[in-house]
């Protein structure tokens, strides 16, 4: 007899906030009866979920859905300062680099040239490290 072996607790947790997290990710407010309509979830598990993650902090209220019938619903929203990345590109002739909220969104750019021209050989290896340097003030 071929059986599943069932997840622990903990497991089943990570995927119910993995499943909640992507409804919420694309940085809309959505309300909680839409996060159970897209993940399958039941409403307890989906209010036991979103609470752990506002406990967190990872989720926030967004304000209320009052055009809803029936009671105004809360709605949910991921922190955008919750956490942040930062991408760096360098390449030869010059260092780009992003910073990047949770949701993706863009926070801060920035670019510098090298000083010399494109082609030129550099004296050392030091040189990238002085343009990123330059880039964070």
């Amino acid at each position: 007899m071929d059986t599943t072996p069932a997840g622990t607790p903990a497991l089943l947790r990570t995927l119910n906030a993995r499943a909640v997290l992507d409804v919420l990710g694309t940085g809309a407010q959505v309300a909680r009866p839409d996060v159970v309509a897209a993940t399958g979830l039941s409403k307890t598990t989906v209010a036991q979920t979103l609470r752990a993650l506002e406990a967190t902090g990872v989720v926030t209220e967004a304000g209320l859905d009052r055009d809803r019938r029936g009671p105004a619903a809360t709605l949910y929203r991921v922190d955008p300062d919750y956490a942040f990345g930062l991408g760096i590109d360098v390449a030869r002739d010059r260092v780009r680099v992003a910073l990047v909220d949770v949701t993706g969104a863009i926070r801060a750019r920035a670019e510098r040239r090298a000083a010399g021209g494109a082609g030129e050989p550099r004296a050392h290896g030091r040189e990238p490290a002085g343009r990123v340097r330059r880039v964070e003030e």
